[in-house]
């Protein structure tokens, strides 16, 4: 029997993340302006994206005991679990990697940062719908672990997910 703690780690990053696209979804332009909330945004995204480097080693590790365990009655929803967690990875990384080069850009002019990055990484409309599509699929990659752990009826969503995504 091998020791999966996946499910321990995971919801260390989800937390961490969501949290971030729901400040950065905030429309006020207050809030997105302030030098500390821009901080706590990037704080929130690398913290977030190493816990889901973290949750993603050990869901591989979790995947690998699952291929000959016959207990796992969904596997394969594994594999697409598996992508939408690498997608949301990419995405947030994405973001991480846009506020950084604002910062390298503000802080330390030796460091050359392409101006057109440093610019998309000011403006909401590019930051608001990545955050989007971050948390979109963040959510289906927690919908479709629940189904591999608890089945596609534990609930409207994940039987949702499931039927759209798999069946």
């Amino acid at each position: 029997m091998s020791l999966n703690i996946h499910p321990i780690i995971v919801h260390f990053p989800v937390a961490l993340l969501t949290l971030y696209a729901l400040i950065e979804l905030i429309p006020f332009a207050v809030v997105r302006k302030n030098k500390s909330v821009q901080v706590i945004k990037l704080f929130l995204l690398f913290i977030g994206e190493m816990g889901a480097v973290a949750a993603g080693l050990t869901g591989s590790l979790a995947s690998h005991g699952s291929k000959t365990n016959p207990d796992i009655r969904y596997p394969n929803v594994i594999h697409t679990h598996s992508a939408f967690a690498q997608l949301t990875f990419i995405v947030f990384g994405l973001i991480t990697l846009l506020y950084i080069s604002q910062l390298l850009n503000q802080y330390y002019k030796k460091v050359s940062v392409p101006e057109l990055i440093v610019t998309l990484s000011t403006y909401y409309w590019v930051l608001a719908p990545l955050a989007l599509i971050g948390i979109t699929t963040l959510t289906i990659t927690g919908a479709l672990g629940g189904v591999v752990v608890y089945g596609p009826d534990l609930d409207p969503f994940t039987h949702f997910v499931y039927q759209l995504l798999i069946h």
